[in-house]
């Protein structure tokens, strides 16, 4: 097995309100690494998409 397969993944789960939809996201950060993962469970909005952008940005500087 890889390095890569034993690494801790702290999740965070933010929800994102738009005004036709609302969607889960979820980003992670392996413990030691600067490498973020991002899930989302529906199809996102132009404005969703946007909202999604700037939460990786802020997550990604904190």
């Amino acid at each position: 097995m890889s390095p890569r397969q034993h690494c801790i993944l702290l999740w965070h789960s933010y929800p994102l309100v738009g005004e036709q939809r609302q969607v889960e996201v979820r980003l992670a950060r392996a413990v030691g690494d600067d490498e973020l993962m991002m899930a989302v469970k529906e199809a996102l909005t132009p404005e969703l998409e946007v909202r999604a952008d700037t939460l990786l940005a802020a997550f990604a500087t904190g």
